[in-house]
């Protein structure tokens, strides 16, 4: 029983790291949209 509970704790602490990643990518995706003079971006794609 205690294997299984571990397992479950760390499925769910693997669910999080994802959900936080995933918006984080999110928000930099929005605020790259928004800002497209983004210096450290824009020297790419001049």
């Amino acid at each position: 029983m205690a294997t299984f509970l571990f397992i479950m704790i760390v499925l769910a602490l693997l669910a999080l790291v994802v959900t936080l990643v995933v918006f984080t990518l999110s928000q930099r995706k929005k605020a790259r949209l928004q800002n497209p003079h983004d210096s450290y971006h824009g020297r790419y794609r001049a």
